[in-house]
């Protein structure tokens, strides 16, 4: 690759998995040393917004603000990693600007979940660094994995650490310091063998639960549905008196994945009022699944939510592992993926972003390179694919809605956004729905955004960007970034109309950042200050007055008068 920045992933810099006791200690004793690029996890609105299968556009007089939820009060999404035995492409660390040569698996709908696991087959499993960074930035509690199985996994559990008791709170305490040391927010624990000494395993659980909870309130222990209480191996696809015992001592159950409904129904009456913190496994290769799994996960997804019960999505590598390699592999995963988490959108739950942000909606793979760490922000809704002839499965796919308004597609090599109003009606003007948001505002605040007209006929796209804010007294008003500027802007209690900016040090310096794209690629750069009293961003969307389709290549919403922009 002569004159090419890219690079090959280092064999130096890795994360590894646990295969031992020996081994927990050593790491122990000598942390590697990317702990210290771990990032803090980002506190998250406590509010929810559900989802509709139609909710990408509104009517232009229709704008309004979707009802929030109590985020406790409605069932939660896990997802558990399980890609090719763990450890790939996502094993490496690298800078976010480094352009790295790979083709590992990527998830980026994070504001549609609520927890994820990190698993593979190895006794002890630490979450890679880019995993728990990219959960941690979108306010995802990142898990890892303690995993024994077949006779090797016996061995473990009554000769190594269920010993008797002491043995096994050393382990308990060296489990728990393994958790503070790597930064990552608790774990999965997976006894898949018949275990003799059940007492000690009975004790481990709320004495471990305890000890992860005094380290950080937050932080989860939730038991897989394997053994009963008698130690036999016995997956029992509900919550029972064989597993009651390892619910109450944790922060929840993930069952095993051949239920049906009436073992749902058991399992909820059981729960009682802790119904969220049963976790209904799905495994979306389909094995002995309801529903079958794959592009028919949603049956089985539909059935969870029914019952009120929580939700635990296993091998979502499935859209990445099973397609055959080609020069359009990226490409037919993305639309392949899109597509698929499009049939599940419309029973999840939103997480609104509740900080400043800037993204150009990288979702950390492309057609050459794999870097999880420039992964960025995404629109808060699951993207409608541009290309459903790509998958291979594409006539059987029964996505509940079919507006292609909002799309995910490729521009050059890395994806993008694509608003469209061609399959809406003419007579009408639409308001595409982007982000949901509960960011604080106050004084000057700063909103841009790339954008390049797609149009045949190349028409000039004026677009306008409509907020949905609310003031500190609850009363709400539109604010909206006019794309094309008036002498009198409109400001009332009502709605305040914001001319786009075209001088000063704020366009210079965000003009500055993006100079390359916008020279050499095209893009056209919006910027706009608001100045307001204390107040929150509810809800972003945008508006094409003229034109009928555009890419959205970046979108900020930042401080104009903080340290992000003077030193940008």
């Amino acid at each position: 690759m002569e004159n090419s920045t890219k690079m090959m992933p280092s064999i130096f810099s890795q994360c590894y998995p646990i295969t031992n006791i020996t081994e927990l200690q050593e790491v122990i004793q000598d942390a590697p040393l990317w702990i210290s690029r771990v990032l803090p996890i980002v506190p998250r609105s406590r509010t929810v917004v559900k989802n509709f299968s139609d909710d990408c556009h509104s009517d232009l007089h229709n704008f309004s603000l979707k009802t929030r939820i109590d985020n406790r009060f409605v069932p939660k999404t896990l997802l558990c990693h399980d890609y090719k035995g763990g450890y790939q492409a996502d094993r490496y660390i690298h800078n976010s600007d480094e352009e790295i040569v790979g083709n590992g698996y990527t998830f980026y709908n994070w504001s549609q979940i609520d927890i994820f696991v990190y698993f593979s087959h190895h006794f002890i499993t630490i979450p890679p660094l880019c995993w728990i960074n990219a959960g941690h930035k979108n306010g995802v509690k990142v898990l890892g994995t303690l995993i024994t199985e077949f006779e090797s996994g016996k061995d473990i559990c009554d000769n190594q650490i269920f010993v008797d008791l002491e043995t096994m709170k050393a382990f308990a305490q060296s489990l728990a310091l393994l958790t503070k040391t790597f930064g990552f927010d608790g774990w999965l624990l997976n006894i898949e063998n018949k275990v003799d000494n059940m007492q000690t395993l009975k004790e481990f659980v709320p004495y471990f639960t305890n000890l992860i909870h005094t380290d950080n309130p937050s932080n989860l222990v939730i038991w897989y549905d394997s053994i009963t209480l008698a130690g036999e191996l016995s997956w029992q696809n509900e919550l029972n008196k064989n597993n009651k015992y390892f619910f109450d001592s944790c922060d929840g159950i993930f069952l095993n994945y051949t239920w049906n409904e009436k073992t749902l129904a058991n399992t909820r009456k059981i729960a009682e009022h802790r119904n969220f913190d049963v976790f209904v496994g799905v495994d979306i290769f389909g094995r002995h699944m309801y529903g079958g799994g794959k592009f028919n996960t949603c049956k089985a997804v539909e059935v969870a939510f029914r019952y009120n019960l929580s939700l635990a999505l296993f091998a979502p590598g499935w859209t990445h592992e099973t397609i055959d390699k080609s020069d359009s592999f990226f490409e037919t995963f993305f639309n392949r993926d899109m597509a698929f988490w499009r049939t599940l959108y419309c029973y999840m739950y939103t997480h609104p972003i509740n900080t400043y942000f800037t993204t150009n909606f990288y979702v950390g793979l492309d057609t050459e390179c794999y870097n999880m760490f420039s992964q960025e922000t995404q629109l808060t809704r699951c993207l409608y694919p541009s290309n459903l002839s790509l998958i291979p499965e594409f006539g059987t796919i029964n996505i509940p809605s079919k507006c292609r308004c909002i799309q995910g597609t490729l521009e050059s090599t890395k994806n993008t956004c694509l608003l469209t109003t061609s399959n809406l009606q003419e007579e009408h003007m639409y308001i595409h729905n982007l982000f949901v948001t509960d960011i604080e505002i106050n004084n000057n605040t700063v909103v841009f955004f790339l954008s390049k007209s797609i149009d045949e006929a190349r028409v000039s796209s004026i677009v306008d960007v409509r907020l949905m804010v609310s003031g500190f007294n609850n009363t709400l008003k539109k604010v909206i970034l006019l794309g094309e500027k008036k002498e009198y802007p409109e400001v009332n209690s009502t709605v305040i109309e914001v001319n786009g900016l075209d001088t000063g040090d704020v366009y210079r310096r965000i003009r500055d950042r993006y100079y390359r794209k916008i020279v050499e690629d095209h893009w056209h750069l919006s910027i706009f200050v608001i100045n307001t009293t204390p107040s929150k961003i509810l809800e972003v969307g945008m508006t094409m007055k003229s034109g009928n389709s555009i890419l959205l290549g970046a979108f900020g919403i930042e401080d104009a008068d903080g340290g992000y922009l003077k030193n940008s």
